[in-house]
């Protein structure tokens, strides 16, 4: 079956449903169903930035998605410019990773996804998942809801109501986006005018300059404890 070699935490935040894009510098013809290995070796930089579980397995095939297409104008915060965006989906881990030397390109693997998996259950409380949603997140509805506001309270304790508040906006109105450096973000200013580089503990912003802190920062916070959350 085709496999795809992919270095920690990246894989795990592809078969959890958090990454839907993989970029590549090459492309290929074939679409359908392909199976996730975890390198023997790691994102060191990623997972210094906060990014995924540091215990994360290696060595395994751990699950198989649906690759769904490659283009290079992907809207996805994952997409990066000058690459390939292979498009992912309907990611389903494995109950137990499959030991597996990796391979450059898409290889080809004799593992086959089980035919009887175990049920979908929440990463927190343990119950069986239903929802598509639920198991592409791998979280139930009210264990997503506890550990985002877990998540956010920590992120955001050393900063004042009106930061969280613009931290928010500037969320939702996608104007904090990651860059290819793990843990950096590029956010934009409140009048649109100017992009700064903003990592959790510190921005190019003059704002950050002159306080420490700003809500540039609070947002990076926001993001990156919400992605080690989920």
């Amino acid at each position: 079956m085709k496999t795809l070699t992919i270095r920690q935490p990246w894989t795990s935040l592809i078969l959890s449903g958090q990454k839907d894009v993989e970029n590549r510098s090459w492309k290929t013809s074939y679409r359908g169903p392909i199976l996730i290995h975890a390198a023997a070796a790691t994102d060191r930089d990623a997972i210094k930035a906060g990014i995924g579980n540091p215990d994360s397995p290696t060595g395994v095939i751990l699950g198989v998605v649906t690759l769904v297409d490659i283009v290079t104008d992907s809207d996805s915060p994952w997409a990066e410019e000058g690459q390939f965006h292979w498009i992912l989906a309907d990611p389903k881990p494995f109950a137990e990773p499959i030991p597996a030397r990796g391979a450059l390109g898409l290889w080809n693997s004799d593992v086959e996804p089980p035919a009887d998996p175990e049920p979908a259950r929440c990463g927190r409380c343990a119950r069986k998942l239903t929802s598509a949603t639920s198991i592409a997140k791998g979280y139930g509805r009210g264990c997503r809801a506890r550990i985002r506001a877990a998540a956010l309270a920590r992120a955001v304790a050393d900063f004042t109501p009106q930061q969280i508040t613009r931290a928010l906006e500037l969320i939702a109105d996608n104007g904090i986006v990651p860059t290819a450096r793990p843990g950096v973000f590029r956010s934009v200013s409140s009048d649109g005018t100017t992009t700064y580089l903003t990592h959790h503990a510190m921005c190019t912003c003059a704002g950050a300059r002159h306080r420490s802190r700003c809500y540039h920062i609070a947002a990076a916070r926001m993001i990156n404890f919400a992605r080690k959350a989920a």
